[in-house]
């Protein structure tokens, strides 16, 4: 017979599992607890704990102004091409259309739906 780690205890699975779920239980109790805490309020009005941000004057905000206007006017390399605008393509085929951050137009099986976590 062997000895060491090789040798079965049948009571070890089982008390493996329970360590695992009072792991767990103690894991997602600790995080409800802090998510009820949230944001730093003062009533309903949030508080920024870093105190309030200086806004930067214009010869800060002007460069970067014009360095967007700039890309958004000539482009940049590496942008995905742009397809024509085609109404019986869009209806006849389905579609997945990214509006922007997580918000999708998904057109399928005549259904058109838009999914927005905000307005979930």
């Amino acid at each position: 017979m062997r000895k060491g780690l090789h040798v079965k205890n049948p009571a070890f699975p089982m008390a493996s599992k329970k360590f695992a779920i009072a792991a767990l239980t103690t894991t997602l109790l600790v995080m409800c607890t802090s998510a009820r805490a949230g944001a730093p309020r003062d009533g309903r009005q949030f508080v920024n704990l870093s105190g309030p941000r200086t806004l930067p004057g214009a010869f800060e905000m002007l460069p970067f102004l014009l360095r967007k206007a700039w890309t958004s006017v000539i482009g940049r390399s590496g942008a995905a091409p742009l397809v024509a605008f085609d109404r019986t393509a869009m209806l006849a085929n389905p579609s997945i259309t990214w509006i922007g951050h997580s918000t999708f137009l998904v057109r399928m099986d005549g259904a058109t739906f838009l999914t927005d976590p905000i307005f979930s």
